[in-house]
């Protein structure tokens, strides 16, 4: 399932893998910042998690909306995909990356970058700057798997059924019976004898 923070999309190529969502400790999160600039001014940043893409070019939920002809058309230029970090260079353009070993290199499109913690990469799109590196993301709290989650809200949405039926049954219910009074019984026994025995005597009489 496709999950990203700020916007994104998806592609593949599996070499490498490192665990970009994975916890690093309670309340954070590994994340693949993309960052694009023009000069010093940020033109618009994404933090990726695991399904998460980014694109650059005319396109919906562009990074930055950049005519792209020279390099294309539209790309996507990053993407987390089964926990790997990848930053797609489009063709013709050039590209730097810096090693947490300290080592760097320049590189010409296309071609696809893995990114490790601690590395950095740049893409350079004319005057346009795309800046990739793996970041920790804070969270407001732990954060729970989606099975607890799930299971959570199906018994809040079945107590909530439950208590709404028990409503409906309290009012299509009776009245509670009046209470009869006190001797009613005694009376109305009596009278249905008082009958019984009237129409015995009738029948004694008719016959003689």
């Amino acid at each position: 399932m496709r999950k990203q923070v700020g916007g994104a999309s998806r592609t593949p190529d599996r070499q490498r893998k490192i665990s970009c969502e994975k916890p690093v400790r309670v309340g954070s999160l590994r994340a693949l910042e993309v960052v694009a600039v023009r000069g010093a001014d940020v033109l618009g940043v994404r933090h990726l998690l695991e399904g998460g893409v980014c694109w650059v070019g005319p396109a919906q939920s562009s990074i930055a909306n950049i005519p792209m002809a020279d390099y294309g058309g539209a790309r996507m230029v990053a993407e987390v995909v089964d926990g790997q970090c990848k930053l797609h260079v489009p063709p013709r353009a050039r590209a730097r990356t810096h090693g947490k070993d300290g080592l760097g290199r320049l590189l010409m499109g296309p071609i696809d970058v893995d990114i490790d913690e601690g590395d950095r990469a740049v893409v350079v799109l004319g005057s346009i700057q795309i800046r990739a590196r793996v970041v920790n993301i804070e969270t407001a709290g732990k954060v729970e798997p989606y099975r607890r989650r799930d299971a959570l809200k199906w018994l809040v949405a079945t107590a909530a059924i439950y208590f709404a039926i028990l409503g409906v049954c309290a009012m299509v219910a009776p009245d509670k019976p009046q209470k009869l009074e006190s001797g009613a019984l005694q009376r109305a026994v009596s009278a249905t004898l008082d009958r019984a025995a009237e129409k015995a005597r009738q029948r004694a009489s008719t016959t003689q």
